[in-house]
């Protein structure tokens, strides 16, 4: 059996990659196989924080159900054709509720809030799953995500300097945080400008969504700071929490939490951003 913890940090993340690279070959390949790939992740979410949080057994089986749920609410929404402010009132109402059995579960309102923003998160990530091509966008946005990490460690390392939030996440730097959103501005500027390498057109509000360079830009920095800030709430909770990663799944980027955590304030952002596009 591989020991991961023999290989040096970049080796272990080079192999989580990898390990990556057939759940995206399948999410790519097929609609339902991404359904259910998200389902499941949404799942290993809720798991990872209610375990990190020590909610017990009984209450996490419900917190994980909650988390299977949530994915279902476009099915819903599409069978009694709700207006977007209706859904969006459904979602932020969902939000509430659960953070306040989360605070029940654990007297932490903190830990709540981003218990909040994961199911806000989840909601609307199943919103642009549901979507013509919405699969594509998702990996559109994992892309760009991934363009972001990749450089803001690999630039953190490289050039080092002031750190960006050391009482929070002590091996982040400022250069680290400014090459990663640099990063995500040209990963934006490839697949959305006009190379346009997915190919891809976009309807949320009915009408096929055309961005302009100004779009493009805005909507690049915009994600590259949103993703960092993401990894950087997850870092706090986890700190709170007293674990330095939300699980062991995933060798060289830890738990599912932990990889996607960059998705927790982009993926709203992204259904706002073509709304108003």
């Amino acid at each position: 059996m591989i020991q991961f913890h023999t290989f040096s940090g970049t080796a272990q993340r080079f192999v989580g990659f990898i390990l990556l690279l057939p759940l995206i070959a399948a999410f790519w390949y097929s609609a339902i196989l991404a359904t259910i790939m998200f389902v499941v992740i949404s799942v290993l979410m809720f798991r990872e924080l209610g375990t990190m949080a020590g909610v017990r057994s009984l209450p996490l089986g419900i917190l994980l159900a909650l988390g299977g749920m949530i994915n279902l609410w476009p099915f819903a929404a599409a069978i009694y054709g709700w207006s977007i402010p209706t859904m969006f009132v459904f979602v932020i109402g969902l939000a509430l509720i659960c953070r306040i059995a989360f605070v029940r579960l654990t007297g932490d309102h903190r830990v709540a809030d981003f218990c909040l923003m994961m199911v806000i998160c989840v909601a609307s990530g199943s919103f642009i799953l549901g979507l013509p091509e919405g699969r594509f966008l998702l990996l559109a946005l994992a892309l760009v995500i991934a363009c972001c990490d990749c450089a803001a460690y690999f630039v953190g390392r490289a050039v080092g300097g002031p750190r960006l939030a050391p009482a929070i996440s002590p091996n982040k730097t400022i250069s680290g945080a400014l090459g990663g959103t640099m990063a995500t501005l040209l990963a934006a500027v490839l697949l959305f400008g006009p190379m346009d390498l997915l190919d891809l057109e976009f309807s949320i509000s009915g009408e096929m969504v055309m961005l302009s360079w100004f779009q493009i830009i805005a909507g690049g920095l915009v994600i590259g700071l949103l993703a960092q800030i993401g990894d950087l709430l997850e870092s706090a909770v986890k700190r709170r929490l007293g674990f330095k990663d939300s699980s062991q799944l995933i060798p060289g980027h830890g738990g599912v939490l932990d990889r996607f955590d960059g998705y927790l304030l982009t993926l709203p952002a992204m259904i706002l951003f073509f709304m108003l596009a």
